[in-house]
């Protein structure tokens, strides 16, 4: 999705072109978002990669961002995208957290809290 992105942002003459990659990005990450949590993440990071290495936003040129409209349309595009697939993800979760069986995770059910803490270290290490 972020290599999707970075096409996106180089196709600036061919504004077809970028919405085509824009709704690309969007429709990856909603796929992705179903199977892991880094199907949302990336559209944070894709919104860093805008700001930081296209808008090059400081406090000091602020007032140029008038003339940067494509940026500004893609973040509003990625933000969209990210507030839709939150709710979704929400509404599909039952808005409430996730309940977690023993099979899930068996150090986290394990009744002694010394196993617990030797097999967290264990997967951390």
């Amino acid at each position: 999705v972020i290599l999707m992105y970075i096409k996106c942002c180089d196709a600036e003459n061919c504004s077809m072109l970028m919405i085509l990659w824009l709704l690309s990005v969007a429709a990856l990450s909603g796929c992705a978002m179903l199977f892991k949590e880094q199907g949302i993440s990336v559209l944070g990071i894709c919104i860093a990669y805008e700001i930081l290495l296209h808008l090059k936003l400081t406090p000091s040129n602020m007032q140029h961002l008038y003339y940067k409209r494509k940026s500004i349309f893609r973040c509003g595009v990625i933000l969209t995208t990210l507030v839709l697939l939150l709710i979704w993800r929400t509404q599909l979760m039952g808005s409430g957290p996730p309940k977690f069986q023993p099979s899930d995770n068996p150090a986290s059910f394990a009744n002694s809290t010394l196993v617990r803490v030797l097999t967290y270290n264990y997967l951390y290490a």
